[in-house]
């Protein structure tokens, strides 16, 4: 990704979403997310352009260079929120949780090595998501109900 300021006409603000793709909670939690920000203020929303994480169905992290740096690059500001939860932490049936934690790192270390323009938030969205980023602070979320509709 490039250090060079973005261009005049770049997207003033991009929120970008990302959760476990088998995650029913966290993903109806980026569903909200997104609703608040895309709606227009007469609804309560913000008309902030938002983007999503790709479908994946083995669960692991996308792809930061490929599928997420050149969308960032197309903006003066971006903000990554990972909702990190149970699955997204997991190492019981292969290295999802390690491979998680590679991709928050990289994402971390791409932004700062890019000034100030961009941020990263990391939410744990129950006990379980804590797990993603040992010793570094993260915003708490409650568990998103299984069996409540977003919005």
């Amino acid at each position: 990704m490039s250090a060079l300021p973005a261009s005049p006409d770049a997207v003033p603000l991009r929120l970008f979403l990302i959760a476990h793709p088998k995650s029913t909670g966290a993903q109806k939690l980026a569903a909200e997310l997104m609703r608040r920000f895309v709606d227009p203020p007469g609804r309560g929303g913000l008309r902030v352009s938002v983007r999503f994480a790709p479908p994946n169905d083995a669960g692991m992290p996308p792809d930061w260079k490929l599928q997420f740096a050149p969308q960032v690059a197309e903006c003066r500001h971006a903000l990554i929120v990972v909702l990190a939860d149970d699955l997204m932490t997991q190492e019981v049936f292969d290295d999802t949780g390690t491979r998680w934690k590679h991709f928050v790192e990289e994402v971390r270390k791409e932004l700062e090595s890019i000034g100030q323009q961009h941020g990263l938030l990391t939410m744990a969205v129950g006990t379980g998501g804590f797990a993603l980023c040992p010793g570094r602070n993260m915003v708490r979320l409650p568990e998103y109900p299984e069996n409540q509709s977003a919005g």
